[in-house]
């Protein structure tokens, strides 16, 4: 952002055509694996290729491991990391003692399922008014986020975590909503006949990297995602820093790409349609040697970019000290 903005925009247009050049190279080569150019009747043709069919559900290494009540499990990552400490009390003054616990895991679990404290009471020895008296005395948006910052930071600990990079040194996060009939009416349920029915519901975002949930918001069903992409990254307060982000078709728009890059991240969105995507904004034509060469459909407006640079810089900054939010 302190750069002058025709000397940015020189060297990014550079880049620009660097890989464009880079991705026609690619595309010649026989071991091409990831896109797949054809050519029939004179039209170019872009697709990805197909997926093997003969693909395992599970590897038989995880058929070894017996099964664990979810429970257990809890416990276990409580033993580990402590994160049932997290959990203060309300009004601050209570000491941090253990003797809520197992009602704790109660009341997450039985939210978690979407069952409530009420089905939770229902099939269980807790009765209702001590699982909502707890729930309301321990259970908010702060204590929620210090309990799952505290399990994620520890997992990233793990030797194991590294081994689910996709590439070396790189944290790959992607972003994807998920829609839930709500029971109750609030300032965010909304109709939406694809989703619900006759229902009203929200649709939860959440941010992975590495399979662990490193950030969450819900919003309306019928908000669009792609306003929401920059605010999960930049609300993130787990030791967990994402490097490039992926997200569906529902999360991708022309700001994204620039206001990511802005703040050190790469955007890489995965198109339901890559090949219309492509034919609609890049020119196939080849040179005098008959190879591959990509070229923008419409060029880029930089004098526009220099001449707002300002308006540029003052809403980066906004964003920065979070003064305000991308969905704003």
């Amino acid at each position: 952002l302190a750069e002058e903005p025709e000397k940015l925009i020189k060297q990014m247009a550079m880049e620009l055509d660097t890989r464009l050049y880079e991705v026609g190279e690619y595309l010649e080569q026989e071991d091409n694996r990831n896109i797949i150019l054809r050519n029939p009747q004179g039209k170019r043709f872009w697709r990805l290729p197909s997926a093997s069919k003969h693909h395992l559900v599970n590897n038989p290494f995880f058929q070894q491991i017996p099964t664990t009540g979810i429970a257990d499990v809890l416990r276990m990552v409580d033993r580990d990391t402590g994160f049932i400490d997290c959990f203060a009390h309300v009004l601050g003054s209570q000491s941090r003692s253990r003797s809520h616990e197992y009602d704790l895991l109660a009341i997450l679990v039985g939210n978690a399922t979407n069952q409530g404290i009420y089905g939770m009471a229902q099939i269980s020895d807790r009765t209702y008014d001590q699982l909502s008296t707890i729930q309301a005395n321990y259970l908010r948006l702060e204590t929620l986020n210090a309990a799952n910052d505290n399990i994620n930071n520890a997992t990233a600990k793990l030797p194991i975590f590294r081994y689910y990079n996709i590439q070396e040194d790189v944290i790959h996060a992607s972003a994807d909503g998920q829609k839930f009939e709500a029971r109750r009416e609030t300032f965010k349920t909304r109709y939406s006949s694809k989703y619900f029915g006759t229902q009203k519901g929200v649709s939860a975002m959440t941010l992975i990297a590495n399979h662990a949930a490193i950030n969450a918001r819900v919003i309306g069903a019928n908000e669009h995602e792609s306003h929401y992409i920059f605010d999960l990254l930049m609300s993130n307060t787990s030791d967990i820093i994402p490097d490039v982000l992926s997200t569906d078709t529902h999360g991708v728009n022309h700001v994204n790409f620039a206001l990511l890059d802005l703040f050190g991240y790469q955007f890489a969105p995965r198109y339901a349609q890559v090949g219309k995507v492509i034919n609609d904004m890049f020119d196939v034509k080849e040179d005098k040697e008959h190879r591959i060469q990509l070229c923008l459909k419409k060029p880029i407006n930089t004098h526009r970019i220099a001449q707002h640079w300002d308006t540029i810089q003052r809403i980066a900054v906004s964003l920065k000290q979070r003064k305000t939010t991308q969905a704003t």
